[in-house]
């Protein structure tokens, strides 16, 4: 869970303290009637007001509006390739420090995230926000087979995760990740299929 989840529970669990400790003396009078009704239409206004305002922030992360548009330059799309290749690529702006980059590689639903988060260095002869990577496709069994190559922006979810798999992969193996435990953790990626040789 991200930092500002937790900070908006702890705000929210404060707020109902501070509610219900001004609400019990209101109770207890003879005139709370009228009070009551007026206190929970205000705070039913708030409630109301903050809704679209929520609604518009998630709209924008989800729907992929003021995210970095991100370009993969090599390698390009239906290539063949060998099994070790570099991923470069640009982003036309910088990317947020709440999200996370990664280059994976994809099989039959199944994702193996590649040397971990890699950034995207600002060139100032292209104005674009660069990243390579090395990246291993497959193994030597699997010559003719067709993979997608992903460059994602991920939540801090997926970032732990990844780091946490990829510390398990090298020391020795681990299974892929299945890309739908992982979907709703994708805030934007880009992909392009290539054929291994």
């Amino acid at each position: 869970m991200e930092w500002h989840n937790w900070l908006s529970i702890a705000l929210g669990a404060v707020g109902v303290f501070f509610i219900a400790s001004m609400w019990i003396p209101f109770l207890k009078s003879r005139q709370s009637l009228f009070i009551s009704i007026g206190f929970v239409m205000i705070l039913g206004a708030i409630i109301l007001a903050v809704i679209p305002f929520t609604k518009s922030i998630n709209t924008d992360i989800s729907g992929g509006t003021s995210l970095p548009e991100i370009v993969i330059t090599s390698p390009e799309v239906d290539a063949t390739i060998p099994q070790q290749i570099t991923v470069t690529g640009y982003s036309k702006d910088p990317i947020p420090t709440w999200m996370h980059l990664y280059v994976i590689v994809e099989l039959d639903d199944n994702w193996w995230p590649q040397v971990g988060e890699i950034t995207a260095t600002y060139n100032d002869s292209s104005g674009f926000y660069e990243f390579r990577a090395p990246v291993q496709v497959g193994t030597a069994a699997d010559a003719g087979v067709t993979f997608n190559i992903k460059v994602a922006l991920v939540d801090g979810v997926a970032d732990d995760y990844f780091k946490t798999w990829l510390t398990q992969y090298t020391g020795g193996g681990a299974d892929p990740i299945p890309s739908l435990a992982f979907k709703d953790n994708v805030i934007k990626s880009v992909a392009v299929s290539v054929f291994r040789g």
